[in-house]
């Protein structure tokens, strides 16, 4: 259940500006079983636009980005867990608005890590539900991989989660005539996007949309597959041989970290750019490690930015991915 957006002073909001609640288990999520027995099973949620089940049975969702959510992330949802957000909190046994057992300072230690952070923006501002794609040759080398929709930006894109909270994220289509929610494969080839741009503004500007996407034959542009990290190196898997390596002044790393509080979303903070000090192509060339003599880690939850012109692109003509590192 969806947290409440409203002026009314009666929403406890836990010292956020915009999103809250007045009891009635909003900012949770309930179990109701075949008989109709409800029982709750998750709480902390702020603006869960997307839940699916994975191929491994798994719970997901996707949290859009607000106070107490720096930026929109993917999660695994996971019973009697908390996810972040403090104002359905009051709906526990005993608590009220005031009582300093759901304060955020005394629960955000509690607060479970996300699977992966949407650059804000960037990527994602108001992801809505995974799906993925089935195990065969039909979507080629993304056979199996998570694709979410963004319904602000109009986009749709891949996250491939790692261990340890750690994920890629690649744009996969863009130009979406009304905003990306809701996707599904239909076992033959295609996937189908639903749109809606009702209630809140979608970058393709129509109201509502469908869209039917099919595997072409002919060669794509987007032929990076994944991205993956071994200490402070990357590796960009691709699913045909590059020509050559790029130059190391043609490809460019940045990063930045996202801070969880109060506050509506979070800036980028401690943003640069990371040196790269090497680059290697492996033998059957679809593997590009890029070296740095080191990755910043402060501890925050952090990014990473790739680009160049020089590679198959993923997004116009840049090859584009994104890193997240979550740490708390």
């Amino acid at each position: 259940l969806n947290l409440a957006e409203h002026p009314n002073k009666g929403i406890y909001k836990a010292n956020g500006n915009w999103m809250g609640a007045q009891g009635g288990m909003r900012g949770w999520s309930l179990q109701v079983t075949p008989e109709g027995k409800m029982t709750s099973f998750a709480r902390g949620l702020r603006s869960p636009a997307g839940l699916a089940t994975g191929p491994d049975g798994k719970l997901y969702y996707t949290e859009n980005q607000g106070e107490y959510q720096g930026t929109s992330k993917l999660f695994l949802l996971e019973e009697g867990k908390f996810y972040g957000h403090p104002s359905g909190l009051v709906d526990l046994p005993k608590m009220n608005p005031s009582s300093p057992e759901i304060a955020w300072d005394a629960v955000k230690a509690t607060k479970e890590k996300a699977l992966a952070l949407m650059p804000q923006s960037r990527l994602a501002n108001s992801p809505g539900s995974p799906v993925w794609a089935p195990e065969n040759d039909q979507l080629g080398p993304f056979a199996g991989q998570m694709f979410v929709g963004d319904q602000t930006l109009s986009n749709l894109f891949r996250i491939l989660p790692k261990a340890n909270h750690e994920a890629a994220l690649i744009p996969f289509a863009y130009g979406f005539p009304s905003g990306v929610m809701r996707v599904l494969f239909d076992g033959k080839g295609s996937l189908y996007a639903g749109q809606t741009g009702r209630g809140w503004r979608a970058k393709g500007g129509k109201e509502h949309a469908l869209v039917r996407i099919s595997r072409s034959e002919a060669p794509i542009a987007n032929q990076l597959v994944d991205v993956s990290r071994t200490g402070s190196h990357f590796q960009l898997h691709f699913s045909q041989p590059l020509e050559k390596a790029p130059n190391l002044s043609e490809l460019r790393l940045d990063s930045w970290t996202y801070l969880d509080s109060p506050k509506y979303g979070s800036p980028e903070n401690s943003k640069g750019q990371v040196a790269l000090t090497g680059l290697t192509l492996s033998e059957d060339k679809k593997t590009l490690t890029l070296q740095t003599a080191a990755l910043p880690d402060d501890g925050e939850n952090r990014v990473f930015h790739f680009q160049t012109q020089a590679l198959p692109a993923t997004r116009g003509d840049i090859c584009e991915a994104f890193y997240s590192i979550v740490k708390k």
